[in-house]
């Protein structure tokens, strides 16, 4: 897979104040047909209307080319009640799976699959799509989430944010981020690393996507420090790196390595990702030395 920027890189103006023309933004058609698809299919799974529905992330105006697999990433938002009462509820009738590196959030797996199967049939698409379920208590919390997500479905008010300051960052570093990234991590590492000895093949390759995104959680919860300090956000893959690299350039090759099993990730036997794993591990933790902010973390795995 070739190294490229997919997302942005967003710079604070002189009110430490960040913009977006997520208003503004027409989604293209072929994408939104797809997206279409997948709201309905998902609705029909649940039987129950949400209030809305949002597309997030760098899909929002990119065109869904035939030869690559894009990421299709929704959020469905409904009122506190029907979530509670009927939706998440459904968890234990639908095939659900919490993987390792998110906690709380409900997946669904082999329907999902299913809606990836028939957008390639229909539309000869390859797409990976991450369905998201969400009162809206919690999504009107999540300002990040609702500064990278613009509302595709639904009469419920629209709840995109078109900016974000420069404090709401700085908030969630210092209560959440530095202190919990290297706990977070670590530990949704080692169960991926459990599931590699035991060489498993579990849900059809599903694996690699948590591999995927584990390196994904890596660079974003390392790299935001780094970036505020620069004036600037991004959670693409493209600039995380980057910007690791620079202040971190003794780590360079271990970073690299972990960068082309990201991207390469099926040149790689599961004995080879194991020990990837555990470069990334050292990383992890060398980083927290330089910034002297390692301390001991007790867990189960």
């Amino acid at each position: 897979m070739k190294f490229q920027k997919c997302g942005q890189l967003y710079k604070f103006n002189s009110d430490n104040i960040i913009t977006n023309k997520i208003e503004t933004i027409e989604i293209v058609e072929e994408t939104k047909s797809v997206v279409d698809f997948i709201v309905s299919s998902t609705i029909d799974i649940f039987d129950c209307e949400p209030n809305s529905v949002y597309l997030r992330g760098s899909c929002i105006d990119r065109k869904i080319e035939n030869n690559t697999t894009i990421d299709i990433d929704v959020v469905f938002v409904f009122d506190d009640e029907t979530f509670y009462n009927k939706v998440y509820n459904l968890r234990e009738e639908i095939s659900f799976c919490k993987f390792p590196y998110v906690e709380n959030k409900m997946f669904i797996t082999d329907a999902q699959k299913e809606i990836e199967k028939n957008i390639l049939e229909k539309f000869k698409k390859n797409v990976e799509i991450d369905v998201d379920l969400s009162c809206e208590e919690f999504f009107q919390k999540d300002h990040l989430k609702r500064f990278l997500s613009k509302q595709v479905y639904g009469t419920g008010k629209n709840l995109s944010l078109s900016k974000l300051n420069k404090e709401t960052f700085y908030q969630s570093l210092k209560s959440d981020v530095l202190p919990n990234r290297r706990k977070y991590c670590l530990q949704k590492l080692y169960k991926l690393k459990n599931l590699f000895y035991l060489n498993a093949n579990f849900l059809d390759g599903t694996e690699i996507r948590i591999l995927k995104s584990i390196i994904k959680l890596f660079y974003r919860q390392y790299s935001l420090d780094l970036h505020l300090n620069e004036n600037c956000f991004s959670k693409d893959v493209y600039y995380c790196h980057n910007i690791l690299i620079k202040n971190y350039p003794q780590l360079s090759s271990h970073i690299e390595k972990v960068l082309d099993l990201f991207l390469n990730v099926d040149n790689y036997s599961h004995n080879d990702i194991r020990l990837i794993l555990t470069e990334l591990e050292y990383v992890i933790n060398e980083i927290e030395f330089l910034s002297d902010n390692y301390k001991e973390i007790e867990f189960f795995v």
